[in-house]
């Protein structure tokens, strides 16, 4: 790994101070070492100088004693014997000394005390010839004498002398060795350390110059660094400002100049910057910001906070500031400064607001939109009412073949536009997310007949067979939207008999798994016999003006609306939705949906209730309120012919009227009427002539009725057959 100049240098100087050191102490231990030894030989030294003396002394005072001893035999001296009593006395000392000076040396003393032992023979001899000389003569005293004994012992005295100063010699020679070794010694540790001192000089002194010229480098590349920095910040188009603990400003770049609009020096603390500027809080009623309150100055606390709004007054504008701030943490862990980013979001603001007040726009074109649909739908539905019924009333009196399959055509062709416009409201009211389910018990039984027997019907003028299975474990009711599950259902097996020319379209319905929570999934799937779909189209089919092929509105006609309704209201049941198909096959449609089982559902009464034309309707007395003349006339001709008596007017206001006056069995009210439209005439009759009106026609938007607590209503048209 590479490591840097600087760490080179810290690692050299760390080196050259360590190895000093060891230096320092090395030599102080081997003066201290040196000293010791020295002294500790000097001690030696002198121990062994003293035995010599000492030896010498006891063998001359020793050769005094007996010189005395013979001198005394020769001239009867008193002087003599006193002489050698005090020889006797310092020979006890100089043992003493010997004694005390090889106390140390087990070998020594043992010679000392040898030593001791023959000077004591040597004294008694002495003393033994004196005491003969005076008891028996001098003859017998140097007869005695003559023998040798005295001659032996000093032999003996000096063989023993010569061993204690040999062995001292032997140690001073060594002692005399080892000082000169020390010596040397010295000398040469003094040189080592003298020729490394001056070689950790000489590196000291390169390395020296070597880290001052990487100091120089290293310092021309920070402010090789700091100028890049200052450039980056410069040419940043967001402002820059750091402040420091003490809200010194210690950057701010030149766009943060031009933001702000400071000219000349910048100000030095936080608090003259704010002085200078009018910034304001958009978020608290534009109260002006002090320098305690400012975004940064929270920072200072360790505060990190992001995307703060402030307004700049400006040459008596508004600019619209954004502001990031954060606290600088330095090498202890603790905040040194506070750094912010600015901008300018004024154009992002004014666009943004161009943006909301579009959204208002397309919303209320939207709003324009679904009432002009609605508008247009009751204009168009209107008219094909009247077309459709009075087909069917064509259809129970045409004889002529020909007419009567003219008038078929009529027929069909308003369906089918009645059936386009119902899909394109559908698809408008998805789209503009205002579908809601309205959920009620409903028996799965009675659904799969209600949809056979349209199917079933559709299936037999195509020549094709239909199938409805319900498959075992299935509840007997659940809870839903029936209109919406209808109209799914009635959609996918709608296209499967419309694409089936030959073979046969089947409708299975069948629990999946067991219910858990009360929640049942049930799968409706719907397989047919058809001209299958290509498999790159079997996505693109549930978009919404999207056919399988360029042909198929061409041979079958329809909108490529409905599959994306089944799509939508799927999702809307919380359902899912897969299709399975095969070119020149046929396809499967099959929808899972979650349903709540309901158990012990009370039925109730429905508001449809079918007429039995064929009862005695006659006695009725029914009120219509409808301003449109050919739906008046078609209203009149249906019920003459049920020989039903008919009241009709032209406006909620006048049905008021002749509520007052006359007693009706039921009421008719269309919505949409000049006057007096149906939903203030419906609340009217509810709140002062009868709180249960039988029943009603209405021709728009359900959730007006709720909004307005009106009954349920039918979005149907009077679809008489022959009668």
């Amino acid at each position: 790994m590479p490591t840097s100049p600087r760490n080179d240098s810290f690692r050299w100087y760390y080196a050259s101070i360590y190895l000093g050191l060891a230096l320092i102490f090395g030599s102080q231990y081997f003066t201290y070492k040196n000293v010791r030894d020295l002294s500790l030989n000097n001690e030696r030294l002198n121990v062994t100088i003293g035995v010599l003396n000492q030896t010498a002394n006891f063998g001359l005072v020793t050769k005094d004693f007996q010189s005395n001893m013979r001198g005394y035999l020769i001239t009867q001296s008193e002087q003599l014997l006193s002489d050698n009593y005090n020889k006797k006395i310092q020979l006890v000392g100089i043992t003493d000394t010997l004694f005390n000076l090889v106390k140390t040396d087990p070998v020594q003393t043992g010679r000392v005390k040898e030593l001791l032992h023959i000077s004591g023979q040597i004294v008694a001899y002495s003393q033994n010839i004196i005491s003969i000389y005076r008891t028996q003569g001098s003859d017998q005293a140097f007869a005695k004498i003559q023998e040798g004994e005295g001659i032996r012992l000093n032999n003996l005295l000096s063989r023993k002398i010569n061993e204690i100063d040999d062995y001292e010699k032997h140690n001073l020679d060594q002692r005399r060795k080892l000082v000169s070794d020390t010596q040397q010694n010295s000398v040469m540790f003094i040189f080592v350390t003298g020729a490394v001192g001056f070689v950790l000089t000489i590196l000291s002194i390169i390395f020296l110059n070597l880290d001052k010229r990487k100091q120089q480098l290293l310092q021309k590349e920070i402010n090789e660094k700091e100028r890049t920095v200052s450039q980056y910040l410069e040419a940043i188009p967001d402002g820059v400002m750091v402040i420091n603990k003490e809200r010194k400003i210690e950057v701010l770049n030149q766009s943060g100049r031009e933001i702000l609009g400071v000219e000349g020096e910048r100000p030095e603390t936080l608090e003259e910057q704010v002085k200078r500027l009018k910034l304001l809080d958009p978020t608290h009623y534009h109260v002006r910001f002090s320098a305690d309150t400012l975004p940064v100055t929270r920072a200072l606390q360790g505060e990190k906070l992001t995307g703060n709004k402030i307004d700049l007054v400006k040459n008596d504008k508004i600019y619209h500031l954004e502001t990031n701030v954060q606290p600088v943490i330095g090498l202890d862990g603790g905040i040194t400064s506070a750094i912010t980013v600015f901008r300018d979001i004024t154009e992002r603001a004014n666009y943004e607001a161009a943006l909301e007040k579009a959204r208002i726009l397309a919303e209320k074109s939207v709003r324009v939109k679904d009432i002009f649909l609605s508008n247009v739908s009751h204009e168009i539905r209107t008219p094909l009412n009247a077309i459709i019924g009075f087909t069917n009333l064509l259809l129970g009196e045409v004889t002529d073949q020909k007419s009567l399959e003219y008038v078929g055509y009529i027929q069909y062709a308003g369906k089918n536009l009645l059936e386009l416009i119902n899909d394109i409201l559908d698809f408008s009211k998805i789209e503009a997310g205002q579908v809601h389910l309205e959920k009620a018990p409903v028996s799965i039984r009675e659904l799969a007949d209600s949809i056979s027997a349209i199917m079933h019907h559709r299936a037999v003028e195509k020549g094709i067979a239909y199938e409805a299975v319900l498959k075992e474990g299935l509840p007997e009711y659940i809870e839903t939207d029936k209109l919406r599950l209808t109209q799914i259902l009635l959609n996918v097996c709608g296209n499967a008999v419309k694409f089936t020319e030959h073979g046969s379209v089947k409708l299975c319905v069948t629990p999946v798994g067991e219910a858990v929570n009360n929640i049942q999934n049930i799968r409706f799937e719907v397989r047919d016999t058809g001209i299958g779909i290509p498999k790159d189209k079997i996505e693109e089919v549930f978009n919404r003006f999207v056919q399988a092929t360029e042909s198929t509105t061409r041979v079958f006609g329809g909108t490529g609306l409905g599959l994306s309704i089944v799509k939508s209201l799927v999702q809307l049941f919380d359902g899912t939705l897969n299709l399975e198909s095969e070119l020149g096959k046929g396809s499967v449609f099959t929808m899972d949906f979650p349903f709540k089982v309901v158990k012990n559902a009370d039925r109730q009464e429905e508001i449809e209730q079918e007429i039995d034309i064929n009862a005695s309707v006659t006695s009725l007395h029914i009120l219509a309120a409808e301003d449109n003349t050919l739906n008046q006339k078609l209203l009149k001709a249906i019920f003459e012919r049920l020989n039903i008596p008919l009241t009709i007017v032209n406006n909620g206001q006048e049905a008021l009227g002749k509520l007052r006056e006359e007693t009706f069995d039921m009421v008719l009210m269309d919505i949409q009427m000049p006057v007096m439209d149906g939903y203030t005439a419906i609340r009217e009759i509810r709140r002062t002539i009868s709180p249960h009106p039988s029943d009603h026609h209405h021709d728009g938007p359900r959730d007006g009725w709720r909004k307005r607590r009106m009954p349920e209503y039918r979005r149907e048209q009077l679809y008489f057959e022959t009668v």
